[in-house]
């Protein structure tokens, strides 16, 4: 397993603490995940980060799903398989048909289903969270009991 981070340097000057968060990308066996802490694109750093790891099969949304992360540019160069959100929000999934009918905005899930086109979970679809292990047959995912 090799791990790799991303935004180690504090920069005092940011707009928001937040965009000082670590990004971190796990590679084993192949597969790559990367999970993104409470990183968020204020400054486009998210962006940035995201060219330079490219390709991953599994993204954990940076700072919960919240708006001002997991922008657009970011899923273009990552364009994960599937995408977890550790919010206590239900329903983790937006189909393309969803976001199309959804009159608040294009949604940070709507933009992981259409840019990405990305399978989504939620945390808080389960009792205690989401587990991604790394198995010889591919990224297995697993809920975690209270």
């Amino acid at each position: 397993m090799e791990l790799t981070i991303y935004n180690g340097a504090q920069e005092p000057n940011s707009k928001d603490e937040n965009a000082n968060s670590l990004c971190l990308l796990v590679e084993c066996g192949g597969m790559r995940a990367v999970l993104a802490g409470d990183l968020n694109n204020l400054d486009y750093r998210e962006t940035r980060i995201a060219r330079e790891i490219g390709r991953v099969d599994l993204l954990k949304a940076g700072h919960h799903g919240f708006e001002g992360a997991t922008t657009i540019g970011c899923l273009a160069f990552l364009r994960p398989a599937t995408t977890v959100f550790t919010n206590n929000s239900k329903s983790g999934a937006a189909s393309p048909i969803d976001c199309i009918q959804d009159e608040v905005g294009f949604t940070v899930k709507c933009r992981v289903a259409w840019v990405a086109n990305s399978k989504m979970l939620a945390t808080g679809d389960f009792g205690g969270g989401v587990a991604a292990v790394f198995a010889p047959q591919g990224l297995q995912y697993y809920e975690i009991e209270e």
